[in-house]
This record gives structure tokens, sequence and C-alpha cells, in this order.
């Protein structure tokens, strides 16, 4: 419900409820062409209630919210996650934004109770729930046709769930080498965004660029196994440091009659990243189409 309070002063509030029952699982082994149940995951129950609640300010060139949701999880307790966002417009071309947010998510049941080790991935019961805390600031301005906008941001990562592989032991049975549900450490990353567009009545341009920097607070080392030699391994590892972004689009008329013809060009630049042994150069890639569109005729001709 949405409920103004005055003019300027407006309350949200909702609630939410899940209730989840595994109630029969089987699992496929392609190589024996068997089917079994795990029984771990029968009849299993999870629900999951919450409330939110959101109070809304707008007062000349100043917006503000401020928001929390409080959570109940049958196996993981109480949480209050809030949020809070204020816009500042200068002008009718220029405004500012800033959002804080934070975020909590309970592990699945099958990333709580799956078994079936070693074919995939082993469920942990001892998992705790994900928190994210983000913090992010933009400047907005316009002239005519052209659009522009700077972001700069902060996230932080507490006991995300990832995958590892390593010895395990669950319900008094030790698994050797398998790969089971795991929290990561705390990690966290900062990064900004600056893009560029130009719009007009048949005519599109853009270009991005963006940079982010994680940390590797999640670090863990993998041991060696099937001939590779032992590495380490963090989330950010695998994310490109900079990505470089441009495209345009452009639609003309038929010379020769009726319809339209239309065409686009993407084009995206990664600077060098890691794989979990080597590190990777810098890549591109590209996105050419061009067609033709005549009432609800289209035909689109692509390349990548």
């Amino acid at each position: 419900s949405n409920l103004p309070l005055s003019d300027a002063l407006s309350l949200e509030l909702g609630g939410r409820h899940e209730y989840r029952v595994a109630e029969h699982y089987n699992n496929f082994v392609s190589t024996s062409q068997a089917v079994t149940s795990d029984n771990k995951m029968n009849n299993r129950v999870i629900w999951e209630g919450s409330l939110v609640a959101q109070l809304g300010w707008s007062g000349g060139p100043l917006k503000l919210a401020l928001g929390t949701r409080g959570t109940h999880n049958m196996a993981f307790g109480d949480n209050l996650s809030s949020r809070f966002s204020a816009v500042y417009t200068i002008n009718d071309r220029n405004s500012l934004k800033f959002m804080a947010g934070q975020s909590f998510r309970a592990p699945t049941p099958f990333e709580l109770y799956f078994q079936n080790a070693p074919v995939t991935v082993l469920g942990n019961p001892g998992l705790r729930a994900e928190k994210t805390s983000t913090a992010e600031a933009s400047y907005l301005t316009s002239w005519d046709k052209l659009f522009a906008q700077l972001t700069v941001y902060y996230q932080d990562y507490r006991s995300t769930i990832r995958r590892k592989l390593g010895d395990f032991t669950r319900d008094g049975v030790a698994y050797a080498n398998v790969n089971y549900y795991d929290n990561a450490k705390t990690y966290n990353a900062k990064g900004a965004e600056v893009e560029l567009r130009y719009t007009a009545a048949k005519t599109s341009v853009f270009t991005a660029i963006s940079y982010v920097s994680g940390s590797q607070g999640d670090a863990e080392t993998i041991a060696a196994t099937g001939g590779l030699a032992a590495a380490q391994t963090y989330s950010f590892k695998y994310v490109p440091r900079y990505t470089l972004s441009a495209g345009a689009s452009l639609g003309a008329a038929n010379p020769f009659g009726r319809g339209e013809f239309f065409g686009s060009l993407t084009a995206t630049h990664y600077s060098p990243m890691d794989t979990l042994l080597t590190r990777l150069p810098a890549q591109a890639c590209a996105d050419l189409s061009a067609g033709y569109k005549l009432g609800a005729f289209k035909h689109v001709l692509g390349i990548h």
C-alpha cells in the first residue's frame, strides 16, 4: 500500500511470505543411467516472512527515501536491512543522486541439504546467510540531445555462498576432495562508470567505460589436482579491471518506396584478466545488425 501522509510525505508498506517444500528429489546419474532418491532433500521445509516500510519526502529540489525490511527466516532468525536514497535536482539539466542499501539472502534448501557427492556438489547445513552493503553516488547532466552520467560505488560482501573443493564432513561422514557449498570470507569492491549518450529522432550513439577493483579478502588456495598446479582463487580475479563499450543505431526511410532500413553496431573491449592458472590478453567483441521493416514485417541480418 502507498499512503500519502501530506503533500510532501508518503509512506509505503508491504509484506511477503514464502513457503518452500522439497517434497521429493531424484537424481539421474548419466554414467550408470540410474535414478536415485536424495533422502536428505525429501520433505524439507523452509519458510520466510518479511515486512517492508519506506518513508518518502519530496520538497523543492530534494527528494529523500528511507526504507527498511524486517525478515524472519525459520532457519536463520531475524534480519533488519535498510536503504536510503537522496536526489537533488540542481536545475532542469543537472542532478545529484546518492543511494546506500543492505541486502540479506538466506541459503536455499538445495544449498543446505543437497547430497549427491562426489558426483556434483554437497549441501552444507552449516551455511550462514549472505549479506551485502552498497553505497553509490551519481551525477547526471544533459545538453540538448546529449546525456552524460558519472557513477562511483563501493560494495561490501559478507558470507557469500560459493562452491569449494576440498575435504568436508557432514552428518558425521567425511568426504575427501569433494565440491561443497561454503561461505566466503568478507571482501569488497569499488568502481566507477562513465556513460555518454546522444539521441535524435532515428539516431542513437553511446559510449561507456567502467572500472572495478575488487579485494582479495575471499582468496582461497586450490590444491594441486588432476595434474594441475596449486592456484589461488578469489571472486574478482576473473573480472576485467576496465571495460569499454560503444555503439550506434540508425534508421532511414526507404528511398525506393515504403518501409524503413535500420542498422546497429555495438563493440566492447575488455582489459586483460586472470584465469585460474594463466592471464588472458585484452579481448574485444562486436555485434553488427542490419534490417528492413515494413509494417508488421521485419527482416534482420546479424553478425557477432
